[in-house]
């Protein structure tokens, strides 16, 4: 009873720890500047209102192709509950905040399921909690955290099947997986991961009812994308696919490789310990931080039969490593509880050889206590910049979006039929102003570089009842680009747009009518 008591007490601590982030962004100031969230809210939209899967934010309605449907379900729920935008941001933040406990208590069943003592459990769980990108997970309506839910449960699932030989549990194991894979399709891996553990374990029986369950929804989401990915032509609603070869086309594929190789061991010491980057005066010790890791995480494999989560974490780590997108440290948040326990069994195999090399029972604890001591202040030090970053954040965004308004109401009194919106955040400034838009077009307008061009939509690819636009520069698209000089080069790019004239400025915005 006194353990259960404090398991209790430890739970409940972890939550707190992300109290004050979750609170102070219940408003979502911030909503749309990580462009996804936006994008989820407006396909939300549509089943909540019976449009079926759709973008409605962009011109023709085009079905949803990009994004997997389960987490835009989930959101569907604030638009039923609450049918006027903003206000139902508030719900939909207060349905997000509500997969945290599940998340939580998920996280330690899978941190116990791989043999580690609840002293190490609890320590690499706040290590997890407290970094900025799990923080940002948990304020911004981006599918990661129902994702983890999903697979963490899957994961459990698994090894429980294996544990009983139980065929139904596999498959129920598969279900969870596939349904994971329609939340997001990083659950890839677990189609290899789950099928090496039960070989692992001699359980291959168990193999066919577990791909039984979770290929065929994998497989009916990519028949979807491939039934509908041609209905639109924007960039910003196509296939995964089809923008990783368009990019990797222009970056190349070995160097793309190794900047997110580097990228990838420079998210997980920034993770561990912010400010490293900085500290380190352009020597590459932050390696150290995924080697250790990497270490780890295999000396856990090995002591407790490699459970499935280490299995996971490798191939996963695999894939992202060839992925092209820029913001790795995200990527990394499914696996990052794995990093962290890895680097925590790691730790605790360097203190373990000091207190052999000591002499006396009075030293020999010393090791062991001064790294718990270490943990403890990671903790409190990564929670302390958390925090800040997330203040600072919430107030800028709150200042950004009162300037966006203005430029948001003035479109909504002077917008005609057939006006499309040239807009960076697209899907945001459908929601605001209810007219179509699309990033692809302002990307082909703007002066954003060769690297942009594979996001790029001509005019001519517009639906013909479009003959008109609007692009819309706004300074929390933008950042210092609207300051002095550097808004040049945007200014005259949309002056050189046929019958381009500058129809709203403000110190926040501009706006400019163009026609076809």
């Amino acid at each position: 009873m006194p353990r259960t008591a404090a398991i209790a007490a430890g739970y409940l601590l972890l939550l707190a720890l992300l109290a004050v982030p979750v609170w102070e962004s219940l408003d979502q100031w911030h909503f749309g500047q990580g462009y996804d969230d936006s994008v989820y809210f407006v396909t939300a939209k549509a089943l909540a209102t019976g449009h079926g899967y759709r973008v409605l934010s962009l011109p023709g309605e085009p079905y949803a192709v990009k994004y997997p449907p389960i987490y835009p379900l989930f959101l569907s729920l604030a638009w039923r509950i609450q049918p006027e935008f903003p206000q139902n941001l508030r719900v939909a933040a207060v349905m997000q905040a509500l997969l945290l406990p599940v998340f939580v208590a998920l996280l330690l069943g899978t941190l116990r399921r791989m043999g580690l003592s609840w002293r190490r459990i609890f320590l690499s769980a706040a290590l997890t909690l407290v970094t900025l990108q799990m923080a940002m997970m948990s304020i911004t309506l981006f599918s990661e955290l129902l994702f983890l839910c999903l697979l963490l449960l899957a994961m459990q699932v698994i090894e429980k099947a294996s544990v009983n030989d139980d065929r139904w549990l596999a498959m129920a194991a598969g279900a969870l997986t596939g349904l994971a894979y329609l939340t997001r399709s990083a659950a890839l891996p677990m189609l290899v991961a789950a099928p090496v553990f039960y070989v692992l374990r001699k359980r291959g029986r168990l193999i066919p009812y577990f791909l039984a369950a979770a290929v065929p929804m994998a497989a009916l989401w990519h028949a979807w994308t491939f039934l509908h990915g041609g209905s639109g032509a924007d960039p910003a609603n196509g296939t995964y696919l089809n923008e990783y070869a368009k990019i990797i086309h222009v970056t190349g594929f070995w160097s793309n490789f190794l900047r997110q190789l580097s990228a990838l061991s420079g998210s997980v010491a920034e993770n561990i310990w912010p400010g490293i980057l900085q500290g380190t005066a352009g020597l590459p010790l932050f390696h150290i931080a995924l080697a250790a890791a990497i270490m780890g995480a295999v000396r856990i494999g090995r002591r407790e039969q490699w459970p499935v989560y280490v299995i996971f974490s490798g191939f996963y780590l695999a894939m992202i490593v060839f992925w092209w997108f820029d913001g790795l440290a995200r990527l990394t948040v499914p696996v990052w509880p794995m990093l962290v326990a890895g680097i925590g069994e790691e730790m605790s195999h360097l203190a373990a050889i000091a207190e052999k090399d000591l002499s006396g029972r009075r030293w020999q604890t010393v090791p062991r206590w001064a790294l718990i001591a270490l943990g403890l202040y990671m903790i409190f030090r990564t929670d302390r910049v958390t925090t800040e970053k997330i203040f600072a954040m919430v107030h800028r965004e709150q200042k950004m979006r009162e300037q966006d308004v203005p430029a948001f109401s003035w479109i909504v009194a002077h917008k005609e039929q057939g006006t499309v919106l040239a807009a960076w955040k697209d899907a945001t400034a459908y929601l605001y102003t209810g007219a179509p838009a699309s990033r692809g077009l302002f990307v082909g307008l703007s002066p954003l570089g060769e690297d942009s061009e594979a996001s790029a939509t001509p005019l001519s690819a517009l639906p013909e009842q479009y003959q008109r636009g609007l692009l819309v520069l706004l300074r929390s698209d933008l950042g210092d680009a609207l300051d002095g000089t550097r808004l040049s080069p945007f200014r005259n790019a949309a002056e050189s747009l046929r019958s381009a004239q500058l129809e709203f400025d403000s110190p926040g915005a501009s706006v400019y009518r163009f026609s076809r």
